[in-house]
């Protein structure tokens, strides 16, 4: 909830709420403020036992560009405990939204969020797709205990910093850095 810092008369939308241990605390925090806060969960019963909460019931995957248009807002943030095996497309469905978001809160698996935090000199596929559109911290992590039930992999917290201008043809830039990072103990003279 401190990640995402709600501000008055912003937009948050949160991907995934389950129970809402994550969303009623932020609802709150966004009523105190005078934010507003949208969901998605693509599961109906959970959708229909959270009480208070403005839920869109569907996939983000396939709804999240819909709701953006439907709040009518350039401005806004995103935030989410991702389900792990939707973390690489829900990253492509991001970088892809037009407007962006402002910022990004996502708790993922660990070992992913280092992948796609990385730096220059361990910078691999996954960390060049999003950082050219994003800044990525990874805030802290979480060990499988904090978690119930417990999952079999840790987890971390990373924000995503929206980049302001971006003054690449995307599409270009995708498809090149598939080619230099296609064989990674290769030279990069070799891969291209």
């Amino acid at each position: 909830v401190a990640m995402v810092n709600p501000k008055r008369a912003e937009v948050i939308i949160g991907i995934g709420p389950g129970r809402g241990e994550l969303t009623y605390p932020l609802l709150e925090r966004c009523q105190k403020v005078g934010a507003r806060l949208i969901t998605i969960e693509k599961d109906y019963d959970l959708a229909d036992r959270l009480i208070g909460v403005d839920v869109v019931t569907g996939d983000a995957l396939k709804n999240l560009e819909s709701v953006i248009d439907g709040i009518g807002e350039e401005y806004y943030k995103i935030v989410g405990n991702i389900p792990y095996y939707i973390t690489g497309a829900l990253l492509r469905v991001l970088g892809e939204l037009k407007p962006r978001p402002v910022s990004t809160v996502l708790m993922i698996q660990k070992e992913v969020a280092q992948r796609v935090s990385a730096k220059a000199d361990k910078m691999n596929l996954l960390a060049a797709a999003v950082q050219i559109w994003t800044d990525v911290e990874l805030v802290f992590s979480l060990l499988p205990t904090d978690f119930s039930p417990p999952p079999k992999v840790n987890s971390a917290v990373i924000v995503m910093n929206t980049k302001n201008k971006i003054f690449y043809d995307l599409k270009s830039y995708y498809s090149f850095i598939k080619i230099l990072f296609a064989s990674p103990r290769k030279t990069i003279e070799n891969n291209l």
